[in-house]
């Protein structure tokens, strides 16, 4: 069984750790987290791998690079029930939730988190630190740029691209590219105003 934290004790921090129950050579060891009373990990020595479930990219990466977590691995976190293709490619500190596809020739860079029941189509490509929530649908040939937060239930559509700190809103659908730095939000998507 391997020893393994879990970065962040919010909500999704919790999912993950419901997640670890389900697989079996998996072994919890505690939260590591400033604010939280759950079970925290008194000193890193107690696991041997950690899982970063935090949803905001930014954050996330920073988390990640901190020299405290250099000696860690990152395994990828794949729930049971996930379809994953055999030709795609993953990189390290992923977490994929239950009922998730992820179809053929998808690439998922480093530090990606698919929530429940979405769905990957075919030659998509996600950069690292990206969010991708529940229910979310990206249809072939899709490319998302480093740390691209895509809200619950959106869809974004074959063939476009989506820069890098770009935002697409809960139940949007994307019928174009988005620029880098850019929040979308509707049917169709359209840009909105950062605040």
């Amino acid at each position: 069984m391997v020893k393994t934290a879990i970065v962040g004790a919010g909500g999704f921090g919790r999912e993950v750790r419901a997640m670890l129950e389900e697989i079996e050579f998996k072994q919890f060891v505690g939260f590591i987290d400033d604010n939280s009373m759950l079970n925290t990990l008194s000193s890193l020595s107690e696991a041997e791998d950690i899982f970063i479930s935090i949803a905001d990219p930014s954050f996330r990466k920073s988390i990640s690079t901190r020299s405290v977590f250099q000696e860690f691995a990152f395994a990828n976190l794949i729930h049971p029930s996930v379809y994953v293709h055999s030709t795609n490619l993953i990189g390290k500190g992923c977490i994929i939730c239950a009922g998730t596809k992820i179809t053929t020739g998808v690439s998922l860079a480093d530090f990606v988190i698919i929530n429940l029941n979405s769905v990957i189509g075919h030659d998509v490509r996600i950069g690292s630190f990206c969010s991708i929530m529940p229910s979310v649908n990206l249809l072939g040939g899709v490319q998302l740029g480093e740390g691209v937060f895509v809200g619950a239930g959106a869809t974004i559509l074959q063939n476009l691209s989506v820069g890098e700190g770009a935002i697409i809103g809960a139940g949007s659908v994307v019928t174009k590219s988005v620029p880098a730095y850019t929040k979308v939000m509707g049917v169709p998507a359209q840009p909105k105003n950062q605040s």
